[in-house]
């Protein structure tokens, strides 16, 4: 079935995996115009219970038709996506929104963004205690449905784990394989503004915006780790009390 593309929609497309400072390169988009760019942490786990399970609906999908469907509607009225998981989807993105060009985010190597995954959001993911203390939390119960599913296609199509070194190499060498070069830039955000602005065509920005900014996108994840986590064990708490204040009123009816 021929693609339907898109008008309006994507302009900037982040392919870079989670932890290569996608949170910096969504500020930049943002200070360089391409309102709202679309993020984990902005945008999925706000509207988890929705978003979540769309998210599923499209990764699970194999009829592209059907699949670009669901992705146009996660994106509908964002002009730029980056993270995890708009970073799954490149291909179909490109297909999409082909005026659209691509920004690669990188680590200086693939030990140091595995390194980066596993003191942040991999911990916490890679963890079945967390998962349980989460349960009823829905941005982090979505979040571990999505990276469970996320895990087992790549064990799928690389017969690796997704926190591998050469998961990081194979998902890198699939971007350049797909996107022409004349639509894709690598980038690591240490590389500044001049490189990005020249590639996309804007000015480099000024005053209060000159450095390019980077933001520490692990400190923001572990914080609101913490935070789901205090909520679980809020939650949990709340069960266990009801559950004992219904069997001690259980009990006082019975002895009554």
């Amino acid at each position: 079935m021929t693609t339907e593309k898109q008008s309006g929609g994507l302009k900037v497309i982040g392919a870079g995996l989670p932890r290569t400072s996608t949170v910096s390169l969504q500020t930049a988009f943002q200070i360089l115009g391409y309102q709202p760019t679309y993020h984990t942490i902005s945008d999925l786990l706000p509207s988890a219970a929705s978003h979540g399970p769309r998210w599923r609906a499209a990764m699970l999908e194999k009829n592209k038709a059907m699949r670009q469907k669901i992705l146009a509607e996660i994106v509908k009225g964002y002009e730029a996506v980056t993270d995890g998981p708009a970073c799954f989807f490149v291909e179909d993105w490109c297909e999409m929104f082909p005026d659209a060009k691509v920004v690669l985010t990188l680590r200086n190597s693939p030990e140091a963004w595995l390194k980066s995954v596993n003191s942040s959001i991999g911990a916490a993911f890679g963890k079945p205690l967390a998962y349980y203390i989460t349960y009823f939390v829905p941005p982090m119960h979505q979040g571990f449905l999505l990276n469970n599913l996320w895990d087992v296609q790549t064990y799928q199509r690389y017969g690796v784990g997704v926190r591998t070194t050469e998961f990081y190499d194979f998902h890198n060498d699939h971007i350049r394989e797909i996107v022409p070069k004349e639509k894709l830039l690598e980038f690591k955000a240490q590389d500044g503004w001049a490189p990005l602005c020249k590639f996309l065509g804007k000015e480099i920005p000024t005053g209060e915006n000159k450095e390019y900014p980077h933001k520490n996108d692990s400190k923001a994840a572990n914080i609101i780790m913490r935070e789901f986590a205090i909520w679980g064990v809020g939650i949990w708490l709340a069960v266990g009390l009801g559950i004992y204040g219904g069997v001690w009123g259980v009990k006082k009816l019975v002895l009554v």
